[in-house]
């Protein structure tokens, strides 16, 4: 079991583009039109962390790896989830818990 949050609609595959070296963005994936509605796009899952892993120890000493063949999901808020890499992750996170007292 790993615990995820929802990736949101702006940054999953479908969504992204690079820049290539001649200025001009181009699509990561196949890009319908008809289909970039968000309402249309697929749902991902992106771990929050090191917020929770559950493996089994088989799993763990035999194959040197947190994830086996079959891993369950629990999903958690991202209020709840925040993953502090940058100085902007710090400050929402120190918003988010101001508004909690």
């Amino acid at each position: 079991l790993v615990s995820v949050v929802k990736v949101p609609h702006n940054m999953i595959p479908e969504s992204l583009m690079k820049l290539e070296a001649d200025g001009y963005l181009k699509h990561l994936m196949f890009w319908d039109e008809k289909k970039n509605l968000r309402q249309e796009k697929p749902t991902y899952y992106a771990r929050n962390g090191a917020a929770i892993y559950i493996v089994k120890t088989e799993c763990l000493l035999n194959n040197n790896t947190l994830y086996g063949d079959r891993i369950l999901a629990y999903e958690m808020f991202r209020d709840k989830s925040i993953d502090i890499d940058d100085y902007f992750d710090f400050e929402m996170c120190e918003f988010i818990l101001s508004k909690k007292k």
